[in-house]
């Protein structure tokens, strides 16, 4: 079977297989280039996106020198600017003193329909004003959504998974037709020559940009492949290492004559989380969405892969503010584990603020190489019209 594949599948030479490779990756570059651009200029912004969104909004500021209000007056003054919004808020806690406490709502009416556009409020902890905007309306969340859909919504994440792939292969062909066939030939590839040549200068970065980049450049199209179709990776994810099981919960009944129908105050809920969990930071406390649910902590502790996104919860009992349940990373499967590195892989948080600068830098080489890449193409069109011009 394999002598009749062997005879039956067409044998090309090195030079046809290298002209083979070259068009796939030239015609790969030429068509998904602009969009790798744009992706990774909005990416390399996005790795800032919540410091550049506090310079361009400075009404948000937060008077370090101030004295807040407790976390429940703060609350209070969300509910009363936004009296008709029921159901849960998910309300992060700042990162740094001049940050406000940041509440969610994650199904507003004016943005029904769409995948994800929440009303974000913004609470000035020192004179509890609110600032409301809506996911998308605001210049950074606009290019949030243009890097994660392109603005087409759930379209829009399934063409970028496409030229994600494309860009692997393209990828792959770069390296291929660059790979040195001698091993005495690697010290020259792997440095830059000196040249007078603008055009040996031009494929020169061209290849070594792309080639010291790899590493960078491959998690990134990997990681964006898969926070852009996890469905197409859940299967084999839940095959190797299935999700491991939510805690259990007894939530205290709204209607039990022995307990107040009113809820604890934040300020309980924390400290329960606090005590499950001292040496915890707490970064968001999603707010019970009717009057059987609970309300459910995300605490960061050190080890945690992301600072912001914490993957430690604790739920605690609305009413009692008794602690229901804990969820450490020990408890998560492998599976789960992998899917929590990716976004602080994606954006750089995973290496701190090396790593987030390295991702920022690295979201400029699309451009560098779409640059290099087309002038490329245009000396070799010229150097073809030219040959024929001659022989003509």
């Amino acid at each position: 079977m394999a002598d009749y594949c062997r005879f039956m599948l067409p044998r090309f030479s090195r030079s046809q297989q290298r002209s083979l490779w070259l068009r796939l990756h030239r015609w790969l570059g030429l068509s998904v280039a602009l969009v790798f651009v744009l992706l990774g200029i909005t990416g390399s912004v996005l790795v800032f996106y919540l410091e550049i969104d506090q310079r361009l909004n400075p009404q948000l500021a937060v008077d370090a020198e101030c004295q807040p209000h407790s976390l429940d007056e703060q609350f209070a003054s969300l509910q009363q600017a936004q009296p008709d919004r029921v159901g849960s808020w998910r309300l992060e806690l700042p990162l740094w003193p001049q940050q406000p406490l940041t509440a969610r709502y994650m199904t507003p009416h004016e943005t029904r329909g769409e995948a994800f556009a929440p009303l974000m409020v913004a609470v000035n902890p020192c004179t509890l004003a609110t600032t409301s905007r809506l996911w998308g309306h605001t210049l950074m969340t606009w290019v949030y959504q243009l890097h994660l859909e392109l603005l087409l919504d759930l379209q829009g994440r399934l063409i970028l998974a496409v030229v994600a792939l494309l860009l692997l292969i393209s990828l792959i062909s770069g390296i291929w037709l660059w790979w040195p066939q001698r091993w005495n030939k690697w010290p020259q590839a792997l440095r830059w020559r000196r040249s007078s040549h603008p055009l040996r200068n031009n494929l020169q970065l061209h290849n070594l940009a792309a080639l010291y980049t790899l590493p960078v450049t491959l998690g990134l199209l990997l990681t964006g492949l898969i926070l852009e179709q996890p469905g197409w990776f859940d299967p084999l994810l839940k095959t190797i290492s299935p999700a491991s099981p939510q805690p259990a919960m007894i939530q205290t009944a709204a209607a039990d004559s022995a307990v107040s129908r009113q809820r604890a105050s934040l300020q309980q809920v924390m400290a329960t989380a606090r005590a499950a969990l001292p040496d915890g930071e707490i970064r968001w406390i999603y707010t019970p969405a009717d009057a059987n649910a609970a309300y459910m902590l995300r605490i960061y502790r050190p080890g945690d892969i992301s600072h912001r996104f914490a993957n430690h919860k604790v739920w605690v009992d609305q009413y009692s503010g008794q602690l229901l349940a804990v969820k450490t990373i020990v408890a998560h499967s492998h599976s789960e584990r992998f899917m929590q590195w990716l976004h602080p892989l994606h954006n750089g948080e995973a290496f701190g603020l090396p790593g987030r600068i390295a991702v920022a830098v690295c979201g400029l080489l699309p451009l560098l190489l779409f640059i290099t890449g087309l002038q490329r193409w245009r000396q070799k069109q010229r150097s073809q019209r030219d040959r024929k011009a001659a022989v003509g």
